[in-house]
Parts: C-alpha cells; structure tokens; sequence
C-alpha cells in the first residue's frame, strides 16, 4: 500500500482560494461550497500551491510545531486523506 506521504498533489482548477489575515478559505467555483482550514491544513495548502511537494510541506509543519514528529505525521496524513475525500487535491 503506498504511503500517502509519498507522492504529487494538486489543487484542481475549480477551486479559488484566499488567505485572510491567516484563515484559509478555499472555494468551489462549480458547486458555491467552501472550505475554511485549521493552521496545519492552511500550512500544507500554502506549500502545495506554492509548488513543494509532499515532502517538502511536511517538513515545514514539522518544523513549527513542537510536538511528536509521528502525532504531526499522523494528523497530516488525516488531513491529506480529507482533502482527497472531498476533492480538494488530486494525486
């Protein structure tokens, strides 16, 4: 089974996204749903729009939180596996 950490994501086309005064908000152009993100999902998204991959995003969450690096690599392969969920990334 391949790890979810392991890979390329992106951010389909039909979503527009902002980030305002540090809330991320994102939005389905074709359905009107949106989706507001907690700071390691606002993290993740940033990286990810910004070109890193997986790698890459995950290395920066796990450098601002002071916490167990298998807790922060548990909660984000969660958060992942949501976003895929609901469409929000395509691998």
């Amino acid at each position: 089974m391949e790890d979810i950490l392991d890979g390329t994501y992106t951010i389909p086309d039909n979503y527009s996204w902002r980030d305002v005064k540090g809330e991320l908000i994102v939005l389905n152009l074709d359905s009107g749903e949106y989706f507001t993100f907690n700071e390691i999902g606002r993290m993740l998204w940033l990286a990810l729009s910004e070109g890193k991959d997986i790698k890459e995003a995950v290395d920066t969450i796990l450098k601002e939180y002071d916490s167990k690096e298998d807790d922060v690599l548990n909660d984000i392969k969660s958060y992942l596996q949501g976003l895929l969920d609901e469409g929000l990334l395509t691998k």
